[in-house]
């Protein structure tokens, strides 16, 4: 039941909102992806009384103004086909948890380039991918680990750049502030305490992970160590 002192959004005014964030989606094309599972259903409800209006309504929810962004961005981005979109998007919602849970991440050391040999690397040319999950009951062929990475981040930044009305177009840098914890003698965990955006230091989205306000790519740079490989828990599950 939808509680009564949330106020409804119509599907005009989740297409409004979609193009405040320079997202032009059609409405029969956002019904059509409530109706597939691709963004949250509209929860039905009945006009009260003093509203003059009568029968049944649908209201949308601000999930589904921030995943149809989503949506739309993998979409444009070209990663995958369309039609691959749609057999994908409940797998790339879960693999996406993944990363508000813990700050894990594979780290490469950086790639010379060719034009600039004499060119110093920095910390910040460190490559970071996120974690690969295998699904074994998926109905296609899994995309391979660059692929992924770029769903992930593709549909981790749309959402959060549509929770702030940052244009989704916009690249941007989402940041996520983690502060280490002591979890028993031996080992320590990590609890997310805030995620912000910030202008992209470059031509393309990007996810930096900070532990304890430092950048992790810059504590192993000053360690002098790369971690060569990170990996999720067994076969990850819907």
């Amino acid at each position: 039941m939808k509680t009564a002192n949330i106020r409804p959004m119509e599907l005009g005014e989740l297409q409004s909102r979609l193009r405040e964030l320079g997202v032009d989606i059609p409405q029969n094309t956002l019904k059509r992806w409530g109706y597939d599972g691709l963004i949250p259903r509209p929860e039905r409800y009945k006009h009260g009384k003093s509203s003059g209006k009568k029968g049944r309504a649908a209201s949308w929810s601000e999930d589904a103004v921030t995943e149809a962004a989503a949506v739309w961005a993998i979409r444009n981005g070209k990663i995958v086909k369309m039609a691959l979109v749609r057999k994908l998007i409940p797998y790339i919602k879960h693999s996406a948890l993944h990363v508000y849970e813990y700050p894990m991440a594979v780290y490469a050391t950086p790639v010379a380039d060719p034009n600039h040999p004499t060119q110093r690397a920095t910390y910040k040319d460190i490559i970071m991918t996120l974690p690969y999950d295998h699904y074994k009951n998926i109905e296609i062929c899994q995309p391979d680990e660059a692929k992924w990475h770029s769903l992930l981040t593709t549909w981790i930044v749309a959402k959060e750049k549509a929770k702030r009305g940052c244009p989704i177009n916009e690249k941007v840098q989402v940041i996520f502030q983690w502060s280490s914890r002591k979890k028993d003698e031996q080992s320590w965990t990590f609890d997310l305490s805030s995620i912000s955006l910030a202008k992209s230091e470059s031509d393309k989205d990007e996810i930096i992970f900070l532990e304890d306000g430092i950048d992790m790519r810059e504590r192993l740079w000053n360690y002098g160590l790369f971690r060569p490989a990170a990996s999720m828990p067994p076969s990850s599950q819907l």
